[in-house]
């Protein structure tokens, strides 16, 4: 017995000790490839969500554009293929990266055009509210009959009418050209992603039904 024992837990120690080493690795390995492939899953399901806030985005945005509104949604929030389009190398190929990541500059883009644009219009409100009171303040003033010290309240009902009024319901004010060019031209050049075949993979690695 004794020499059975040694014949196999200490003459093949060293065969034994490379079995463990081998079978670990393997378990390691596997456990990697279920790890990454999760990971795969759930990157692809928070891209699917950022793209399609996007086209839905881009969407009221064409809108706005056309009726000629502003105070325009944010497009992308966060850029996640920026981070993690390494993961997906083996599933897209080089004509499906390349329109992934074009989307989102695009959308990038745009979103850096509107966030100008909307500052801009902010920065125009507030001060065309600041001009509103103090030309309020002068029409007080001119309202005031300083030799009798009383207050026209008929001359300052017609200097607010025919100035003021007009001048707070005016659809004209300066507003940037550039910042709205740019936005219709990346409106222009932008295609979904959802409905191609790029979109279709990035469904399936998410596990959706399509």
């Amino acid at each position: 017995m004794n020499h059975i024992i040694s014949y196999l837990f200490i003459d093949h120690v060293e065969a034994f000790s490379t079995f463990l080493v081998g079978l670990l690795g393997l378990s390691t390995l596997i456990l990697y490839r279920r790890q990454r492939k999760d990971k795969k899953t759930d990157v692809a399901r928070i891209l699917l969500t950022e793209i399609r806030n996007a086209e839905q985005r881009i969407e009221e945005i064409r809108g706005l554009v056309e009726r000629g509104a502003k105070d325009f949604p944010h497009i992308l929030p966060n850029n996640s293929w920026r981070d993690f389009s390494y993961l997906f190398a083996a599933d897209f190929d080089q004509d499906e990266l390349q329109e992934i990541s074009v989307f989102y500059s695009q959308c990038e883009a745009m979103q850096e055009s509107s966030k100008k644009d909307n500052d801009f219009f902010w920065v125009t409100t507030e001060h065309r509210a600041e001009v509103y009171q103090d030309k309020l303040a002068t029409i007080y003033e001119l309202s005031y009959d300083r030799n009798s010290n009383k207050f026209d309240e008929q001359k300052f009902k017609t200097l607010k009418e025919n100035f003021l009024d007009k001048f707070a319901d005016s659809p004209h004010s300066y507003a940037p050209e550039k910042t709205v060019s740019q936005l219709k031209h990346g409106l222009a050049i932008t295609n979904k992603i959802t409905t191609t075949s790029a979109g279709q993979k990035l469904k399936r690695l998410a596990k959706e039904h399509i």
